[in-house]
């Protein structure tokens, strides 16, 4: 990280390079700012045409300035900016802004210019941001630095905000007053031709004003850097990004099953979830999630007792919750009395408790407290609808008080109120300590956030284990299969699996069916056969497998007639026997893989497997090397999770020996690096619960 950083954020004095009188320009915007928002520290406007502006005397240079200058805010044009950079390199400016465009977002010259400002800020060690980006907010009282040409000042608050993009930066400073939140630290990135996230997350990490990072990235230039830095940092700031592009998963999408269920999208998000950062999907999520992370202690737990005063919104709370894999609370009879004592008659005291739609103040102010001191209960989730009286400021005073009172318990409210009820709040001079949403569904999504945060902190993401392994054999059979030009063939991948361990169906490998024959007496029937190959991969394509076999001449017979179909179809040049395995009766198949990434390095993946594996996309990626905290979310997800555990009479898988199984897997590609990519498909589960890997292809 530049050592220079502190002074972008907090500089005790500025020169704005471009600052001009002319109403409109960026660099009157500038100068607007800067003054407008209150700047602590000294102004220097920098202009080659003016003698003075807003009261300010303007030098032609940096160079004429006499004082000590900590940041340089740039706007001028890209073909001079290189001239600028160097003034303030040898003026011995720490930090610099370039609002200008121009650069590597054109292409063609502008990759040569954008070239120029890294060599100039190496040179002189100075903290660059930009160029092409709108500036840099600090709300401290102390610094109150409004660096950027956004149209409207920023609202303090604690959230440090970095984005690639700068028109996007306006408008978040726009809409946050509504949204309850506020700024401590915000930066526009621009290319990232020298600062980049992962410098900024770095330096939050220490930053006492903010108290969560929010990020909106297009690209990720460092990957090792930023799984490094944020995984870090996420162990004690919460850090929720959005990351754009999404899209179909590209070229390679054809040469296996995992390289086809991969691409950049699957690997960033499986960056972000092995970091412990929250993906967003849009922005709307993501300003859910802060307002519930700046005024929300986590949750010890997630049962959620609701308190409402319409019962159809209680139950779209409740399926929400039950949805996003919260809990609804069990009061207890103790609780469920006092509410009874304390609440109309006609009213519900079982969770969710609905006060009924003529409730006063005094009833929410009783329901709340009876809630929250319920043992049962971590989270209260407050439903307040505009019926009968308009009791919604008494309400946030009293949750504002509960707040404090149950520091232990985490409270998120529902108001579905009149529209001047934010102005009412501020007119009574009260602000809101809790997050209050309009709708349930954004609520709970807060809620869920939380819980994912709180269970992420108590998790211990322990590395891999070592596995034990027959790496020379696993060597040997890369070497002969790169000696010979190709690919480890389907009975060599199953070899290297046999080298670490991996638990495969019992298999050997015939030239014709005499051979066969022998290896069915030690195999035993039924069995499958499987054609081997080094020039074809997908077997089935070629009638290739034939499964169901029962008996010596009916192996005889299916061994003469692949061997047949193949010389048919002139596809005997790269045979290399027939696979003789055991026929595996599976209640359940599932699919692994890794794929290398030219970006993100090496992914792993498990999901649903078989004929499903295209049809429903049921799969979980995580970056290698694998922690054992990755190792478990790659077997929960969703259906895949159902799928796993017990069904109708078949015993959950064996839930130790698949974790081992991708742990060797884990450690197979930390010996052999090479390995682009790995394809099991299927992973067979019988009745009782036992992993089989019965099908292998690596390249």
């Amino acid at each position: 990280m530049n050592s220079n950083i502190k002074k972008l954020f907090s500089p005790s004095s500025l020169a704005i390079i471009g600052a001009t009188d002319r109403k409109g320009s960026v660099g009157n915007e500038l100068m607007l700012r800067v003054t407008e928002y209150g700047y602590k520290g000294i102004i220097h406007p920098i202009n080659t045409s003016l003698d003075t502006l807003m009261g300010y005397d303007v030098p032609d240079s940096v160079l004429d300035v006499q004082e000590v200058i900590d940041l340089a805010i740039i706007a001028v044009p890209a073909a001079v900016v290189a001239k600028v950079l160097t003034e303030c390199g040898i003026k011995k400016i720490g930090a610099a802004v370039i609002i200008s465009s121009g650069f590597r977002e054109i292409g063609g010259d502008g990759i040569r210019l954008e070239q120029e400002l890294i060599d100039i800020a190496d040179k002189y060690n100075i903290a660059l941001l930009g160029p092409n980006c709108l500036g840099v907010i600090n709300t401290n009282p102390r610094v109150l630095l409004d660096g950027s040409f956004a149209p409207l000042l920023p609202e303090a608050g604690t959230i440090g905000f970095a984005t690639q993009s700068g028109a996007l930066a306006s408008g978040i400073i726009n809409v946050m007053p509504s949204l309850g939140v506020g700024l401590a630290q915000m930066v526009s990135l621009g290319n990232q031709a020298s600062l980049k996230a992962v410098d900024i997350i770095n330096y939050w990490e220490s930053e006492g004003d903010v108290g969560q990072i929010l990020l909106y990235l297009e690209s990720i230039s460092d990957v090792t850097a930023f799984k490094e830095v944020a995984t870090r940092v996420t162990k004690t700031k919460p850090i929720v990004a959005i990351k754009s592009g999404r899209s179909d998963f590209g070229a390679k999408a054809a040469a296996s099953h995992t390289g086809a269920l991969a691409g950049s999208d699957k690997a960033a998000d499986a960056l972000l979830s092995a970091c412990g950062v929250i993906r967003e999907d849009n922005l709307s999520d993501m300003f859910i999630s802060a307002q519930c992370f700046s005024k929300c202690a986590l949750p010890k737990g997630k049962r959620v007792g609701i308190i409402t005063n319409a019962g159809g919104v209680g139950i779209l709370a409740t399926d929400e919750i039950v949805k996003r894999g919260l809990s609804i609370a069990a009061l207890s009879g103790k609780t469920k009395q006092a509410l009874r004592d304390s609440l109309p008659p006609q009213a519900s005291v079982s969770n969710p408790v609905d006060v009924i739609a003529s409730a006063s103040v005094a009833h929410y102010e009783r329901a709340t407290e009876l809630v929250l001191s319920d043992e049962n209960v971590d989270i209260l989730l407050c439903v307040y609808l505009y019926i009968t009286g308009r009791n919604d400021i008494a309400i946030v005073r009293d949750l504002n008080a509960k707040k404090k009172l149950f520091k232990n318990k985490t409270i998120v409210a529902v108001f579905m109120t009149s529209e001047d009820f934010r102005a009412r709040l501020s007119e009574a001079g009260l602000k809101a300590e809790v997050p209050i949403f309009a709708y349930a569904e954004e609520a709970v999504h807060g809620l869920a956030r939380l819980v994912e945060r709180s269970e992420y902190l108590r998790e211990k993401n322990e590395p891999s284990p070592a596995t034990k392994a027959d790496k020379q054999t696993a060597a040997k059979i890369f070497a002969d299969a790169d000696q010979n030009g190709h690919p480890p063939t389907t009975y060599q991948a199953l070899e290297i699996f046999r080298a670490y361990g991996i638990k495969t169906a019992k298999f050997g490998l015939a030239k014709n069916a005499q051979e066969a024959c022998i290896l069915a007496k030690s195999i035993g029937y039924p069995l499958v056969i499987k054609l081997d190959s080094c020039k074809i991969s997908h077997k089935t394509d070629v009638g290739g497998v034939v499964t169901n076999i029962l008996n010596e001449a009916q192996l005889i017979s299916e061994v003469e007639g692949l061997v047949t179909r193949l010389t048919k179809a002139k596809l005997m040049d790269g045979f290399n026997g027939i696979v003789v395995m055991e026929q595996i009766k599976a209640s359940r198949e599932f699919v692994a893989g890794v794929n290398r990434d030219p970006q993100y390095g090496h992914l792993i993946m498990f999901g649903l497997g078989g004929v499903y594996i295209e049809a429903l996309n049921e799969v979980n990626f995580r970056l290698l090397p694998l922690s054992k905290r990755d190792a478990k979310a790659l077997l929960a997800t969703g259906k895949t999770a159902k799928l796993l555990g017990a069904l109708r009479g078949n015993e959950a898988a064996n839930m130790e020996m698949l974790e081992d199984t991708l742990f060797k897997l884990n450690q197979l590609i930390a010996d052999f690096p090479q390995i682009d990519e790995l394809d099991i498909n299927p992973i067979m589960v019988n009745k009782q619960g036992e992993i089989f890997v019965v099908d292998a292809r690596i390249s």
